[in-house]
């Protein structure tokens, strides 16, 4: 979400609180924010990046708490793939630093950004993008597969 939809989603319209209430959580882990590609720091957008709390919200939070089975009753549904999926992201966005080292690019100055089409229809989006200052863009489309998988 961005912090123009965390605000509207809440009733934290006090910017002031909001700005303290997203440093907090960053600086515990629970989200990460991720500028987006050619944008203000307003337009951020936030992940939740702790695992254990991104599944409790997946699969525990709304479940029936007579439903003993209720995770192995998730087991290979669209709920538990699309979970997979964001697990495998937020892996990759939490190891920038890593993936740029092994890129060799650790000792240019870059930022690990998103984007998002902000038009009217609001489906494309790229999950990383490394801004260089030696003028390159790396670009990560980061999907989860249990098979082959080839970009066509």
């Amino acid at each position: 979400m961005t912090c123009k939809e965390i605000i509207s989603s809440t009733q934290l319209h006090n910017s002031g609180r909001l700005t303290t209430i997203l440093s907090e959580l960053e600086e515990s882990g629970f989200i990460q924010p991720y500028a987006p590609f050619g944008k203000n720091k307003i337009d951020a957008l936030y992940r939740l990046s702790d695992f254990s709390t991104a599944f409790y919200f997946k699969f525990i939070h709304n479940s029936s708490l007579l439903d003993e089975n209720n995770w192995l009753n998730a087991l290979e549904t669209g709920q538990y793939h699309a979970w997979k999926g964001f697990a495998f992201e937020q892996i990759y966005l939490n190891h920038v630093r890593q993936i740029k080292r092994a890129m060799g690019i650790q000792g240019i100055v870059s930022y690990a950004l998103s984007w998002q089409d902000t038009s009217e229809n609001q489906g494309a989006q790229i999950d990383l993008l490394i801004d260089r200052k030696d003028r390159v863009i790396n670009v990560f489309e980061l999907k989860f597969s249990e098979n082959p998988h080839a970009i066509t």
